[in-house]
C-alpha cells in the first residue's frame, strides 16, 4: 500500500488529513445546502475551539511518528 505514496509515511498523513478535511466540509456544507440540521448538529459541536487544542496535538504526534518512520528506512 505505501508504494501508492512512494514508500513515505508522512505523504500518506498528508493525503489522509486532506481527504478527511475534505468529506469533513462537503458534508457540513451540504447538510447546510440541504438544510438537513441534524447532520450538521452532529458535526459542528467538534470544531469549536475548545477541541482545538485536542486536535492539534494528534495530528502533532501521528505527522512525527510517520516522519520517523519514513526517515528510517
Amino acid at each position: 500500500m505505501l508504494r501508492w505514496f512512494s514508500n513515505s509515511m508522512t505523504i500518506l498523513w498528508a493525503r489522509t488529513k486532506m481527504l478527511v478535511g475534505a468529506a469533513l466540509g462537503t458534508v457540513v456544507y451540504y447538510a447546510d445546502y440541504l438544510s438537513i440540521p441534524a447532520v450538521k448538529e452532529q458535526v459542528i459541536p467538534y470544531l469549536t475551539a475548545k477541541y482545538l487544542p485536542f486536535y492539534l496535538v494528534g495530528i502533532g504526534i501521528i505527522t512525527e511518528v510517520a516522519r520517523r518512520r519514513t526517515l528510517q528506512k
